[in-house]
């Protein structure tokens, strides 16, 4: 099918005046496999240099639900029109549409979907690890995925890769907020800031953020660790705001105390047991304290991949979800530090962070694909494995497929050959190999109506294609949208549900 010709070809060598030698092929093959076209046509350039052929067993896909009907259409590249699908077909629950108002009502709306069929599919043996749920931009759907998910009455396992790991709670973002913290920025604010992160909390054992805000308050922190004697800095600094509440939790009374040539007063709060909170709080600055001092020296870009491995250690939490995290780290250290570790040049600390803050923010959580439960990841190559239910979310006009940007002094858009790189070309590729990879449920959603005037919204011109193909193949063609498009209202407690 790599010699097919899609119909918007033909009608150019129709303009041209030509003869339309080419053969017409199936209208989504053409359309969307160009890619794997171009692939087959420069491998047979040199099909002198093949010596070797072996022929892989596939099965051929089932033609007892609508989904399989379009696979075998695909498999079988049929040009022609086949029998018209019946109305039994498009409701027979094998493919789905999903119009939605926004993201959340979207991976809510999936929830259900996949609550529904699981439930159904439990005697046929589909389990949350054969669904996979493909995503258009999985960074912005994971908080939906996560709040969704994590709330449900009915708790699915699942993965989210492929996600940026420079979350606002994540273990990457506690570590740049750690590493970027230095004597010039060292006020109250920032570290109180640090306590934010879940994992910096649970790793001090740290609860009580509005007694310990007070208690630095009361100890007069402002800014800097040490400060100095000359400007009188040294009386709004953190290792005196540190002493007067120890020396409050140790002792009583009005006396003042003397440490080195100042002196300073304790700062009564707590006793007791209640003081264990801001027991820690000091133990946390104290520690951050140690470890901000140590990047005074210029090392070796290993011997700060270790220094980093050290705050990852001393700082964030290693348990649970957490822990995942922090190892996930220490592995994207000891990549990202990797051939840099070879040179044994000196750099300062300054040097050393920005170089390495900026491409750890690159990295992504590409280890948990198909590690437990649902996956969720992005529409990249190589992941259209074979699933029993697969869903595509964000499917929304101008979102997917991508358009490339053009570039003035881009050469190879002006005189673009065989196997040049092609975004939408890609999108389209990724879209035919996932539609292929169901095996029993394909779930598609995208944004159909504005949440703001109520205005409709067309999907990605990839499922206007796909319902088009599937108008012309039905004998009644305006009940084709009707019946596989579920348009969900606005809120998930509408009465449409009852």
């Amino acid at each position: 099918w790599y010699d097919d010709a899609n119909e918007k070809l033909l009608a150019r060598w129709r303009k041209k005046g030509k003869d339309a030698a080419l053969i017409k092929g199936h209208p989504l093959l053409t359309n969307w496999g160009a890619v794997l076209q171009d692939t087959f046509y420069l491998l047979f350039q040199h099909e002198d240099l093949i010596n070797a052929y072996e022929e892989c067993y596939l099965s051929p896909p089932t033609t007892q639900t609508l989904l399989g009907k379009i696979q075998e259409d695909l498999f079988y590249s049929h040009r022609e029109k086949n029998s018209p699908l019946e109305l039994s077909a498009l409701a027979d629950g094998s493919f789905t549409i999903s119009a939605c108002y926004t993201p959340a009502r979207e991976v809510e709306a999936l929830y259900n979907y996949l609550v529904k069929h699981v439930d159904e599919g439990s005697e046929e043996g589909v389990s949350p690890r054969d669904i996979v749920v493909m995503v258009s931009d999985i960074d912005a759907y994971a908080p939906y995925i996560r709040a969704v998910f994590d709330t449900a009455p009915y708790s699915f396992p699942y993965t989210i890769a492929d996600e940026k790991i420079d979350s606002s709670d994540s273990a990457f973002a506690a570590l740049e907020a750690l590493l970027r913290l230095h004597d010039d920025n060292f006020t109250a604010e920032a570290v109180l800031q640090l306590l934010d992160f879940t994992s910096i909390r649970e790793r001090f054992g740290i609860q009580e953020l509005t007694l310990i805000r007070k208690a630095v308050s009361s100890a007069a922190f402002r800014f800097g660790m040490e400060g100095k004697n000359e400007d009188d800095s040294v009386y709004l600094s953190c290792s005196n705001a540190l002493r007067r509440l120890m020396f409050g939790i140790c002792m009583s009374g009005d006396e003042p105390h003397s440490f080195g040539d100042h002196e300073f007063y304790p700062v009564e709060m707590v006793e007791g047991s209640d003081a264990l909170p801001l027991v820690r709080f000091c133990h946390f600055a104290e520690v951050l304290m140690a470890s901000i001092k140590e990047r005074a020296k210029a090392r070796s870009v290993a011997e700060w991949g270790v220094y980093v491995e050290g705050v990852i250690n001393n700082f964030l939490f290693r348990e649970g979800e957490e822990g995942k995290e922090c190892a996930l780290l220490l592995r994207q250290v000891e990549k990202t530090v990797g051939w840099d570790g070879l040179l044994e040049e000196e750099v300062s600390y300054e040097v050393f962070t920005f170089s390495f803050l900026k491409t750890l923010g690159n990295e992504t959580r590409q280890h948990a694909y198909v590690s437990k439960g649902i996956t969720f990841c992005s529409l990249i190559p190589m992941r259209s494995i074979p699933f029993k239910v697969v869903a595509l979310l964000g499917m929304n006009m101008g979102q997917f497929p991508r358009n490339e940007a053009l570039l003035g002094f881009n050469l190879m858009e002006r005189e673009r050959r065989r196997g040049d790189r092609h975004v939408k070309a890609n999108d389209k590729q990724l879209f035919l190999d996932t539609l292929l990879s169901a095996q029993e449920k394909l779930y598609i959603s995208y944004i159909g109506r504005s949440s703001k005037d109520n205005s409709l919204i067309p999907p990605s011109s990839l499922v206007d294609e796909l319902l088009n193909y599937l108008e012309d193949r039905t004998a009644e063609p305006e009940l084709v949208r009707k019946t596989l498009v579920v348009e969900h209202p606005l809120h998930s407690f509408s009465k449409k549900y009852n």
